[in-house]
């Protein structure tokens, strides 16, 4: 998985192209709820909604691990923002106690004939809660850094009119019960606000550390997808986009170390799905017909599990074999599921015939990559949906 990657000798793989009708690109054109063609009646022949020349390719292919990053990205970002959601709960939970303090107030005051301080002092309680209660919402360290200085100067608001109501040195009387409450109301302020302020203050900054280190990760790898993209519509640039595919790869393998050092299992988990479709649409972009090193990849670092191959298999096709196993095994059918299936199959066959998986990898890999691409099931037409079959049913092919 940690192989460096140099540019591979490609085949004429722009001419694979042209004539071949790429699931993508007929969901673009017409929208992917258009292009699902999902069964009315029960048909004769399981494929039969499933033309017989729709097959993926390696724009596809590319597209789609740029879309799939994107995801990756939203998911670290959201998980380097856990931490500060602790500490919103805090800050929550703050002003909830202050809330209630000062609604123990109201009789006490209202006795006291202060009335119209207590309306005051409830008004910016209410407006500190429904504030706090806002922050949970909030998915950015600026805006909760906004809201959290709001939330302050409404602490301090209350503080400093707890302070007036006191009746020490001035020659006002109230009773017992209010004075503790209001020290109360000034001591929870004094402690909570100092300590919750700090320790979610502390969080942001780690937060936005974070952020600002794996969008450096995450965008550079974008930007090489982009690139490659771009470089498939230009004829004879099918080497080109392969090695920035590879480059791709290469990052991707640091960020799996920075997601690993971070203990973001689950991220890591999908980093290393994608390294996988990675290295099987570098090898698919660039043509390559057989996994032994040619002239451009003597040197190149291999992993333990490498394996030479005879020849690289060619794109799995969306109908026949594949398009009965989702009619029987996973429905409803369609056709745009059926090429995202034959998109992650392929990238899994290139990926899995060069670099040497075990028939467990290859049932991991898959389950993470119907994952990956939304590839569900349901019970449609009380046919069932039989998930782990079917997972095996594909690894079987991943390994065919």
């Amino acid at each position: 998985m940690n192989s460096k990657h140099s540019p591979r000798t490609a085949s004429a793989q722009g001419a694979t192209n042209q004539g071949r009708r790429s699931f993508l690109v007929k969901s673009a054109v017409g929208g992917v709820g258009a292009s699902l063609v999902m069964r009315g009646a029960e048909p004769s022949r399981a494929e039969a909604d499933v033309p017989c020349d729709l097959q993926a390719s390696p724009l596809d292919a590319v597209v789609s691990l740029k879309d799939s990053m994107y995801e990756l990205q939203s998911a670290i970002y959201r998980q380097s923002f856990k931490d500060v959601s602790t500490h919103v709960e805090r800050t929550i939970d703050y002003f909830s106690q202050l809330c209630d303090k000062v609604g123990a107030l109201k009789a006490a005051l209202v006795a006291e004939r202060k009335g119209s301080e207590y309306e005051r002092m409830k008004a910016l309680t209410d407006i500190g809660c429904v504030g706090a209660g806002q922050i949970k919402g909030f998915s950015n360290a600026g805006k909760v850094q906004a809201q959290l200085s709001s939330l302050n100067a409404v602490s301090e608001q209350i503080r400093q009119m707890a302070y007036e109501l006191l009746p020490e040195g001035r020659g006002v009387t109230l009773s017992v019960e209010a004075t503790r409450i209001l020290r109360e109301i000034i001591l929870l302020i004094d402690q909570q606000t100092v300590e919750v302020r700090k320790q979610l203050q502390a969080a942001l900054e780690q937060s936005r550390r974070a952020a600002n280190e794996y969008e450096a990760a995450t965008e550079s790898i974008q930007a090489r997808l982009s690139e490659a993209i771009r470089k498939l519509y230009e004829p004879d640039s099918a080497a080109a986009a392969a090695a920035l595919v590879g480059k791709a790869g290469d990052e991707l393998n640091k960020l799996l170390a920075q997601l690993q050092a971070a203990s973001m299992q689950n991220e890591a988990k999908k980093a290393e799905l994608l390294i996988a479709l990675a290295e099987g649409t570098r090898l698919w972009v660039a043509g390559k017909r057989d996994g032994r090193a040619g002239a451009a990849d003597s040197g190149v670092f291999r992993p333990a599990s490498y394996r030479r191959a005879a020849a690289a298999p060619a794109p799995v096709a969306a109908s026949g074999e594949l398009s009965s196993l989702i009619y029987n095994l996973y429905p409803p059918e369609g056709y745009f599921k059926a090429g995202k299936c034959a998109l992650l199959l392929t990238q899994l066959k290139v990926w899995a015939r060069v670099q040497g998986v075990t028939r467990d990898g290859a049932v991991e890999m898959v389950r993470r990559g119907l994952d990956n691409y939304h590839i569900t099931c349901s019970d449609y037409q009380g046919r069932g949906c039989q998930r782990d079959r079917f997972i095996q049913e594909l690894a079987n092919i991943v390994l065919r």
